[in-house]
């Protein structure tokens, strides 16, 4: 039986997995349709000639961002507010 913060895990994206998936998945765009942006994934299959240079942007910047600011730009859902 899980609880719901096991739950609450499981739906949050990982940085670590992002960077890998745009590092290795970068040509098709795998790491967007992780991320919940599948109109951007079709961009990079469609223009696979520059997205593998594109994934490896991103997956430094996956890699080298705060996880303050990961969470803030992908994780909305899952932070706790003072409200």
């Amino acid at each position: 039986m899980t609880t719901g913060i096991e739950n609450i895990n499981k739906n949050k994206k990982n940085k670590y997995f992002a960077a890998f998936l745009a590092f290795f998945g970068g040509i098709v765009g795998l790491h967007q349709f992780y991320l919940k942006k599948p109109l951007i994934g079709i961009l990079y299959i469609l223009f696979f000639w520059i997205s593998p240079i594109i994934g490896f942007i991103d997956a430094f910047l996956y890699i080298t961002m705060t996880d303050d600011k990961w969470d803030k730009k992908y994780n909305k859902k899952f932070i706790k507010t003072n409200n």
